[in-house]
């Protein structure tokens, strides 16, 4: 069986909102393409505390709901869990979410 590679198209955009000297909010989206799969946008807001504690949450349209948390240990590491619950009949009763713990290192 031959797999051929398809080409992948995304379109994103976010505005980040200064609320005060403290608290930054950012709507974000995402749109994904695959030729032969169906059209996917992801839907966020995520609230920055002080540059050091960000919290999202989401809403894919494969009915996903998505939720995030990060928090800022130095300026080069970051330690984070992120949660994702699927809404879908079939899925529902046979899955509880996928959670994902990260630690981001920048060189």
């Amino acid at each position: 069986m031959q797999h051929a590679d398809r080409v992948h198209f995304y379109l994103s955009s976010a505005y980040t909102f200064i609320l005060n000297s403290e608290i930054a909010l950012t709507p974000s989206f995402i749109t994904r393409y695959v030729n032969g799969a169906p059209f996917s946008t992801d839907f966020a807001t995520t609230a920055s505390f002080n540059n050091n504690f960000n919290f999202a949450i989401g809403y894919r349209t494969d009915k996903t709901l998505a939720g995030l948390t990060q928090l800022t240990i130095s300026n080069r590491m970051v330690v984070g869990l992120a949660y994702e619950y699927s809404l879908r009949s079939e899925l529902i009763n046979k899955a509880r979410g996928t959670t994902e713990l990260f630690l981001q290192f920048q060189l």
